[in-house]
């Protein structure tokens, strides 16, 4: 990686420090939740499954069959969210969501805000961007994840 682009990311514990590539907030958010092995092994799954989606998705620009690629990943993570327990509107009720469900509302997020990911390359406008484009840049925003998180202590 280009070392021109790393940060230095403070984790939970506020003890550990490392130096990480220059990632978006969501994925930087990601890297400061903790989480446990299997739901860090389901997001390696979920590498895969995106990997696999990705090469149906359409490279045409402005929306062009955008849906046929996102909702499949949006079904993808929402099942990793009803596996961890998610209390959608949690928040409001002063519910505290497990880690788990945390962490995977932060991947969540990471895909709704694909289109400002630092992985995005695109000749347009960024929400302009092609499914293709999309699914790359997330691939690499997981990819970045797992590098970074393996390196972390992860949760017994």
């Amino acid at each position: 990686m280009d070392s021109s682009h790393w940060n230095t990311v403070l984790f939970p514990n506020n003890k550990t420090y490392l130096r990480v590539k220059e990632v978006s907030y969501s994925v930087e958010k990601c890297l400061k939740t903790e989480v446990s092995t299997t739901a860090f092994n389901d997001l390696t799954n979920f590498l895969m499954e995106i990997i696999e989606l990705d090469k149906t998705a359409s490279k045409g620009w402005s929306y062009d069959r955008l849906d046929e690629w996102q909702d499949p990943v949006y079904k993808l993570i929402h099942a990793r969210l009803k596996k961890y327990k998610f209390v959608n509107g949690g928040a409001a009720m002063g519910i505290k969501q497990p880690v788990d469900a945390e962490f995977w509302w932060g991947i969540y997020a990471v895909m709704s805000h694909v289109c400002y990911s630092v992985n995005m390359e695109t000749e347009v406008v960024r929400h302009h961007a092609s499914a293709w484009e999309r699914s790359q840049a997330l691939i690499k925003d997981i990819e970045d994840i797992i590098e970074f998180k393996s390196t972390e202590t992860i949760l017994a």
